[in-house]
């Protein structure tokens, strides 16, 4: 089975009370599409697209990029592995702001992020699930401290999540 699923959201994100009243409208767009093969192999690829004007950084039309792509490999029918890598760009920092790369300089950037996790699950029961994942993050655009007093601009995490439904 494949599906495609499209969603979109378009609004003025302005506070009524603003004063002056100076218009933001941003508009959200997701494309998504999930399949499988075999029922072996479960496979979601996604992208996301946001578009902004009248940012606090600049009245130009402001943009980020998003995009994932997800590959499971079913082994039994209580395990499986999974496989994701994440991508984020947001050139104009209106999603997650401005770091400062050197403040005496006043030069700045943001975030560029890519991501790839791979992870194992376990469901002892057709309503309850074990996973254990690995995460690597990468800062493109070497901001230090981007990761909570990392000084390198990247990062590892480990996950373990139960639960039932």
């Amino acid at each position: 089975m494949h599906s495609v699923t499209y969603t979109s959201l378009t609004g003025d994100e302005t506070d009524s009370g603003a004063l002056p009243d100076i218009g933001i409208m941003r508009s959200y767009h997701n494309l998504n599409y999930n399949g499988n093969i075999k029922n072996k192999v479960k496979l979601t690829f996604g992208v996301d697209y946001g578009l902004q004007n009248n940012t606090e950084f600049t009245t130009d039309p402001s943009n980020f990029l998003a995009f994932l792509g997800t590959v499971r490999f079913i082994l039994t029918k209580q395990s499986a592995l999974t496989v994701r890598y994440k991508y984020f760009d947001d050139p104009s920092g209106f999603i997650d702001g401005e770091y400062f790369l050197n403040p005496m300089e006043e030069r700045f950037s943001w975030y560029t992020i890519q991501g790839i996790t791979g992870g194992y699950e376990y469901a002892p029961s057709e309503s309850s699930f074990i996973r254990i994942e690995g995460r690597f993050l990468d800062e493109l655009n070497d901001i230090p401290n981007v990761f909570s007093g990392n000084s390198k601009p990247t990062r590892i995490e480990w996950m373990i999540n139960m639960g039932t439904f």
